[in-house]
C-alpha cells in the first residue's frame, strides 16, 4: 500500500499552525505604540497637552497590549516547538488500520469531527487551535468510513484528547 500523506506538524510553521492573526495585531500594535509614544513626546515638548495625560494613557495601553500578544505568539511558538519535540524523540504512538464510525461535519455546525482506528479514538475541530490535525471534511478532508491511514499522535492528558502529530492515508 502507498501513503499519500495528508497532515505532518514537522512540515507546518508555527504561524501556518495558528494563523497568522496574533503577528498582524502585535504588528498594528507596535506601530500605534511608537506613534503615540512619539504624539505623547511631542504634546509635552510643546505644553499643547496638560502633560500628555491622554496620549500617555493611551501609550500605556498599546505597551500592554503588544506584551500580551508578544506573550501570545512566544506562547504559540513554543507550543509548536513541544510537538515537534515529541516526533523528534519519538514520544508519539502510531497506529495503522480502517477509519471507524466516522462522524464528520460542516464548517458551520458546532460539533467535532471524529474517528476511531483500531479502537484508538480520534476528535478534533480546527476551532481548538492546538496546532496539530484539524482539517474537516468541509475543509478538503479526503477521508471517509473505510478509508485506510496511518497516523502518528500522542494523548494530550489537559485536553484528554489524542492528538495527530502525522496523517498519511491511502487513497
Amino acid at each position: 500500500m502507498e501513503y499519500k500523506q495528508l497532515y505532518f506538524i514537522k512540515n507546518t510553521n508555527y504561524l501556518d499552525s495558528f494563523g497568522y492573526s496574533h503577528l498582524i495585531f502585535f504588528i498594528i500594535f507596535l506601530i500605534l505604540f511608537i506613534i503615540s509614544i512619539f504624539y505623547t513626546i511631542t504634546l509635552h515638548k510643546y505644553k499643547k497637552e496638560p502633560e500628555g495625560t491622554n496620549s500617555l494613557m493611551f501609550s500605556i495601553f498599546t505597551f500592554f497590549v503588544l506584551a500580551f500578544l508578544g506573550w501570545g505568539n512566544i506562547s504559540i511558538y513554543n507550543s509548536h516547538i513541544g510537538l515537534v519535540k515529541i516526533i523528534d524523540n519519538k514520544e508519539y504512538s502510531s497506529v495503522e488500520g480502517k477509519v471507524k464510525n466516522y462522524d464528520s461535519m460542516q464548517i458551520t455546525e458546532k460539533k467535532h469531527e471524529s474517528f476511531s482506528v483500531n479502537g484508538i479514538k480520534f476528535i478534533y475541530r480546527p476551532a481548538y487551535n492546538t496546532g496539530t490535525f484539524s482539517m474537516i471534511k468541509g475543509q478538503g478532508n479526503p477521508i471517509k468510513e473505510g478509508s485506510f491511514v496511518r497516523l502518528w499522535y500522542f494523548q494530550n492528558n489537559d485536553l484528554k484528547t489524542n492528538l495527530i502529530l502525522k496523517f498519511e492515508y491511502v487513497p
